[in-house]
């Protein structure tokens, strides 16, 4: 009985140290308020909108809409991301690949007048499409630009974005590549068969039987 009041003991001690970390944690974020309620945040694996901090945990609703409970204990002795804690603006980048039979300068222009052209989109930071990467399958740019989450949604204006990109792309004839490969021939090994250019011819094979 002692030893199982004692186990009892030691198990209460420790929620109750736990208890008055998170307490104590939780004191700490309102006083120095690193992040606020409607701050957009990644602790950890979770990136979302901060909506309560309580004096035990830290509740965070994902882009899923899934509300996560973190401990404070946890955002107190870890490092995490507060991409609002100065202000509402928030950067977006994308990458947009191009064929390489298309002309690059006509590509980022095309680009560049889908990010200015777009309500939401602020003019200051200044938009920026970045010839990137000559990539294995396309020519790759940067695009990066800035919106006030406050007034509009980030994901609508991606989602904006990207269409308004595919269709200007189309109107101009510039094709956005898939990975591929193409495959040269010499000959087709134990067949008889070569490939010489672009035109295929069969080679005789001797006969094994004589």
């Amino acid at each position: 009985l002692a030893v199982f009041a004692g186990a009892i003991g030691v198990g209460i001690g420790l929620g109750m140290q736990s208890l008055a970390n998170n307490f104590i944690s939780g004191l700490l974020l309102l006083i120095e308020r690193p992040l606020r309620s409607g701050d957009i945040v990644k602790v950890g694996d979770h990136l979302g909108e901060v909506t309560g901090i309580g004096m035990r945990a830290l509740t965070v609703q994902t882009f899923d809409n899934e509300s996560v409970i973190i401990p404070n204990s946890d955002v107190i002795s870890n490092a995490f991301i507060n991409w609002t804690h100065g202000d509402q603006v928030l950067r977006t980048i994308l990458w947009v690949g191009a064929s390489y039979d298309a002309d690059p300068h006509r590509a980022q222009a095309l680009i560049e007048e889908v990010l200015q052209q777009h309500p939401a989109i602020l003019a200051d930071p200044e938009p920026l499409v970045l010839l990137w990467d000559f990539a294995d399958s396309s020519i790759k740019f940067r695009v990066q630009y800035y919106i006030d989450i406050a007034q509009d949604s980030l994901l609508k204006v991606h989602h904006e974005v990207l269409f308004t990109v595919w269709d200007r792309f189309k109107d101009a004839g510039i094709r956005i590549p898939y990975p591929q490969r193409d495959l040269y021939v010499k000959a087709w090994p134990g067949t008889g068969v070569s490939v010489n250019s672009t035109q295929p011819h069969l080679t005789p094979v001797p006969d094994p039987a004589g």
